[in-house]
């Protein structure tokens, strides 16, 4: 994976224990060891270690591993301002792109570069964090709104609501995650149901969302108390 749709470079896997890194101290070998070594350890030992502000970037956008911990420890150890600002524009990975956003000391830059992921953003989770994060609320408020109109989970629509100030506006839109809402109930109850047989009488019923059983519809009790509905059983 790279975050700003470099060419992928042969990846040497490093198979060496982290005491092994307290020795070194190359930051281009330790960066090789940051973003490639097989060990979680050791790779957060190597970047723990790193300075140099273009080596620490190079670890970030250039990580085997792009999800872990020393991903993120390089990230937080740069304070070069061009290159914070290049990964608020041009990353493709909404956590480092927010991140580098917050982390820049050009308030005016950092608030443009939010505004910019609130609108464009693919991710409609990380959308509503931009917009949260803008002064101006007015503008955070219709960032948000259209992420409450837009975004396909209603998740996502019910996360945006929850975060706008104007109570006029909330009260708008509160139609639209209610309709969501409700759509979403119906394709899970023709999607995702599964019987569930009673192991005291056998009576089946069914069951939505294989994710959480806690969650029942159909002809379980309305109360979710658990209770079969033919004998009294108690599921759980």
């Amino acid at each position: 994976m790279r975050f700003f749709n470099k060419p992928a470079k042969p990846a040497e896997t490093k198979a060496i224990p982290p005491s092994a890194v307290d020795g070194i101290t190359d930051e281009h070998e330790l960066a090789e060891i940051a973003k490639n070594s097989n060990d979680r350890d050791t790779r957060i030992a190597a970047a723990r270690k790193i300075t140099d502000q273009t080596i620490l970037a190079d670890v970030v956008e250039n990580s085997k591993y792009p999800n872990c911990y020393s991903v993120s420890l390089a990230l937080r150890a740069i304070t070069d301002q061009a290159i914070l600002a290049r990964f608020g524009r041009d990353c493709k990975d909404n956590y480092i792109r927010k991140n580098a956003i917050l982390a820049l000391t050009d308030h005016k830059l950092s608030q443009e570069l939010l505004l910019d992921m609130a609108k464009t953003c693919t991710n409609d989770s990380y959308r509503t964090v931009a917009a949260q994060a803008l002064d101006d609320k007015a503008l955070a408020d219709q960032c948000l709104a259209d992420v409450v109109r837009t975004a396909e989970s209603s998740l996502y629509s019910s996360e945006a609501l929850a975060a706008i100030s104007d109570p006029a506006l909330k009260a708008q839109l509160q139609g639209i995650v209610d309709q969501k809402n409700k759509d979403n109930d119906a394709y899970n109850r023709e999607h995702n149901s599964m019987p569930l047989k009673c192991p005291n009488c056998g009576a089946v019923v069914m069951i939505v969302n294989q994710f959480n059983m806690n969650k029942v519809y159909e002809n379980f009790d309305k109360n979710d108390s658990g209770l079969c509905p033919s004998c009294g059983h108690k599921y759980r």
